[in-house]
């Protein structure tokens, strides 16, 4: 008898999806924690099997700064680390989408990082990319491929995401699937992505400009 579970018939489809078809790498994470040894007092210390000291650590940064130094290979290993640090810094304090804002920014922008000029002396400053906007993949036709293919999730996070300040209050606006899907030449849309990006921005500005009127 099958098991009718989120798991079942969600989350393992999806996986296997992502992987096999979309060219992700996937990691079971389960165990990360089981080759770490517990203390007299009950503690468990060291670092798991992906590097973390613990599990509010959300950024694998060893994986993060092996990923960043292909990107960046005119750079010194100490841009890069400083990247790493910026990218994986406590945000706690800020809201969700305050700290969304920051993330999005040094994605999109690349870290500005300051680091020692052995060279010439003084204090070198760089940006540091985090992610490379020309990577292209295979379009596919159902919504979780549309979303998560490489290439789309991409896209529809360098133009079609945006952030917007409304009577002090911050929020994170995504286009829709249809808008989306409209304005990239992939989904049949007549636009290219920067024509198509700034074409659903004019969209989504001049519907706040009309709420407003109406307030």
């Amino acid at each position: 008898m099958p098991a009718y579970t989120e798991d079942h018939l969600v989350e393992q489809p999806a996986i296997q999806l992502m992987q096999h078809e979309l060219g992700w790498d996937v990691l079971n994470c389960f165990g990360e924690w089981a080759n770490l040894r517990q203390g007299s007092g009950g503690q468990i210390g060291g670092v798991s099997d992906l590097g973390r000291e613990g599990k509010r650590e959300v950024v694998l940064t060893g994986r993060l700064k092996a990923a960043l130094l292909p990107l960046n290979p005119d750079l010194p290993e100490e841009a890069i680390d400083g990247a790493v640090e910026e990218l994986s810094r406590d945000r706690t304090a800020l809201s969700l989408v305050e700290a969304n804002r920051e993330i999005d920014k040094l994605l999109k922008g690349g870290v500005t990082v300051k680091f020692p000029d052995k060279e010439n002396g003084g204090q070198r400053v760089e940006v540091v990319a985090v992610i490379d906007w020309e990577v292209v993949d295979i379009s596919l036709n159902t919504l979780l491929r549309e979303t998560c293919d490489k290439g789309r999730l991409l896209d529809l996070v360098e133009n079609f995401s945006r952030f917007s300040d409304e009577k002090g209050k911050t929020q994170k606006l995504v286009a829709r699937n249809h808008q989306f899907l409209g304005c990239e030449p992939r989904g049949g849309g007549a636009l290219g992505t920067a024509a198509g990006s700034a074409m659903w921005w004019c969209e989504v500005s001049a519907a706040a400009s009309i709420r407003r009127l109406h307030l």
